[in-house]
């Protein structure tokens, strides 16, 4: 009926994004993260962590437990935030959220590219069928060895329903949370801007009304960068999560937290014993989902080839750099947004702080992913070669590119935030 009405029934996700959100408030308001500076957007952080722990729950209970312990181990160290802080504004950001809830959802509920078979037939399995299969060798999973936190989320938005629309619904869904909680991170008088920016480019239509991972996985890497660059604790605590999603979704995910960490503490010269401090919970909270996985991976004997650490790129590296560059310069998928991303960076040290910031965490992710590309297996090697990965990965940074972009632009144009003196 759905795919004959030609919209994907979103509303399928209510049930689940309720209880996550319970469960996300209950914490906020034992742990006094104080997730109502973040405005009505603070709901996202918190059904992002009902979720994050549910999940984490599903795969192994070791790994929330782990998880939990981090979350304790961050209100130890928390930070005494100045009291009285108004809410952030979230009219913008909401404005924001409706009007990609309504692209999304105006679709056939159907898969429209022949990959999405691939990733749907997962969540049709339902969740602990498809723990179960990730984990037996010699089930025949395909592909095998890939973390499955990405999957258990569209299973849980949909319902646990095998039907193609909620299914559909699902992958929507988890689009739109990792949208929110990028949002809620970013300043108030950016999200606008950069989300003109965002739907100039092409290929977001594509992955945006798909049920691909690589656009949630670069505003999962987005909602890191923005939240530590607030240097608030709730904001530290929203990028906690969000470094659990990235790495549990997909195996670079753990690359981008570590990238973006380490470039928070290298762009923080003025406070750089807390931004440390934040940057080692998210480098943690990445960890937990990516070791955890793997250790599992080990024990049952399932082997992950084409995340293998073989180094297969080292003797490809100038043809892995060239395809690379290649799917950059593709204006039919891209349009201009690199060479002015790659602009924006190179004047950012001469624009504010914040810009530089972000610049850094910019070249950190390219840098970080060509090196994990370089130390990767033979597959690694042949899919990127093929061109299949280049536009996927490039799709993982240009959330944070485009917040590059907007912070730059305004800065020129002599728009100052409140906590930001001009230079």
């Amino acid at each position: 009926m759905w795919a004959v009405a030609m919209i994907v029934p979103l509303w399928v996700s209510i049930p689940a994004l309720l209880g996550a959100a319970a469960l996300g408030w209950a914490i906020d308001r034992a742990l006094r993260w104080e997730l109502d500076r973040a405005g009505a957007l603070g709901w996202a952080i918190r059904i992002a962590t009902g979720a994050s722990l549910v999940l984490a729950a599903i795969v192994h209970p070791l790994i929330a437990l782990a998880l939990g312990a981090l979350v304790l181990v961050e209100r130890r160290w928390a930070r005494a935030d100045a009291p009285g802080a108004p809410a952030e504004p979230a009219r913008a950001g909401l404005v924001v959220l409706g009007a990609a809830a309504a692209i999304v959802a105006s679709r056939a509920p159907v898969p429209l590219y022949w990959d999405e078979h691939v990733w749907l037939a997962k969540v049709r399995m339902g969740a602990l069928a498809l723990r179960q299969a990730a984990l037996d060798p010699a089930a025949d999973l395909i592909p095998r060895g890939y973390p499955i936190v990405g999957s258990l989320a569209e299973i849980a938005f949909a319902m646990g329903r095998d039907d193609v629309p909620s299914m559909i619904a699902g992958a929507a869904t988890l689009l739109l949370l990792c949208l929110a909680l990028a949002l809620s991170t970013m300043r108030a008088d950016r999200r606008v801007a950069w989300a003109l920016a965002i739907v100039l480019v092409p290929l977001v239509w594509v992955h945006a009304r798909s049920a691909y991972l690589d656009l949630p996985i670069g505003l999962l890497a987005l909602a890191i960068a923005a939240g530590l660059a607030r240097a608030e604790r709730w904001a530290t605590c929203a990028a906690m999560i969000a470094a659990f999603l990235l790495a549990g979704c997909k195996d670079e995910g753990v690359v981008h937290a570590l990238a973006i960490a380490s470039a928070h503490v290298v762009a923080s010269r003025d406070r750089r014993r807390d931004a440390a401090r934040d940057s080692a919970l998210v480098i943690a909270a990445a960890l937990v989902a990516t070791l955890g996985w793997r250790v599992l991976l080990v024990t049952h004997g399932v082997a992950n080839r084409d995340h293998a650490l073989e180094g297969a790129g080292l003797s490809q590296a100038g043809a892995l750099a060239l395809e690379l560059a290649r799917a950059m310069c593709d204006v039919r998928s891209w349009g201009l947004a690199w060479p002015i991303a790659i602009g924006a960076a190179m004047a950012s040290r001469l624009v504010s702080p914040r810009a530089s910031a972000l610049a850094i965490a910019f070249v950190a992710q390219i840098s970080a992913l060509f090196v994990a590309l370089l130390v990767g297996g033979e597959r690694l090697t042949a899919f990127a070669l093929g061109g299949t990965l280049a536009n996927r990965w490039w799709m993982q940074v240009l959330p944070l590119a485009a917040l590059l972009v907007v912070e730059t632009i305004a800065h020129r144009q002599g728009s100052v935030g409140p906590d930001e003196p001009s230079r």
